[in-house]
């Protein structure tokens, strides 16, 4: 969010950094496959005070929501993209709380967390 200190970051950093990080056996398999391939990774990036703060299911359930944020699909070739995907809402609290499940994105949002609470006594 615009403005908000992030406890987490999903980035896919490419060039000299990527190449960096990227052992001898990835960069080789990354040569082999195309000579001309750019070093390319996605990196996600947790911030110290955050993980501190956290507790392991916190900590487990910030590390697969930055993991969502990574996909890749193929272009009509076949030759798989790595992409950012971004989050399937945005909303504020006030809207929920005077229209509900305005949208089809809020509908399916509030029936995963009605899924996921069934049962575990959460909320």
């Amino acid at each position: 969010m615009k403005g908000a200190l992030a406890a987490a970051t999903a980035e896919i950093v490419t060039g000299r950094f990527a190449a960096f990080v990227m052992t001898e056996e990835e960069l080789a398999l990354l040569e082999a496959m195309d000579e001309e391939a750019e070093p390319k990774m996605f990196w996600v990036e947790v911030a110290r005070d955050a993980w501190e703060e956290y507790d392991a299911h916190q900590r487990l359930a910030l590390l697969d929501h930055e993991l969502c944020h990574c996909g890749v699909e193929e272009n009509d070739e076949g030759t798989p993209k790595m992409k950012l995907i971004p989050h399937d809402i945005e909303e504020f609290d006030a809207i929920a709380l005077r229209h509900g499940e305005w949208d089809q994105k809020v509908w399916r949002f509030a029936l995963a967390l009605a899924k996921r609470t069934e049962g575990d006594g959460a909320f």
